[in-house]
């Protein structure tokens, strides 16, 4: 399977959404995961490689007008940090 094919796109992460709640986990942990999982592709838009937003009407990936090469610590570190951290913060108040 292809990294960035259907699993890598909005509708993805909304089925998974759909079949957490209706599992019937914590509807806080459902929440959280589609969000977690739509941060994820929100920093992978920018890559080189892009995102399908609009799989599978339009399967092309959409790309942002800057981009950079995925898989580097000095953009991936301070972004994953950043995302622990505002958790962290937001989970203590």
């Amino acid at each position: 399977m292809v990294h960035r094919g259907p699993v890598h796109t909005p509708m993805f992460a909304e089925a998974l959404f759909i079949a957490c709640w209706y599992a019937g986990l914590d509807h806080t942990l459902c929440v959280a995961l589609l969000a977690g999982y739509l941060s994820h592709l929100l920093t992978d838009s920018p890559t080189k490689m892009g995102i399908a937003w609009l799989w599978p009407i339009y399967q092309s990936p959409i790309r942002l007008p800057l981009t950079w090469r995925s898989g580097r610590a000095m953009i991936e570190w301070p972004l994953a940090l950043s995302v622990v951290t505002l958790s962290v913060l937001h989970i203590a108040m």
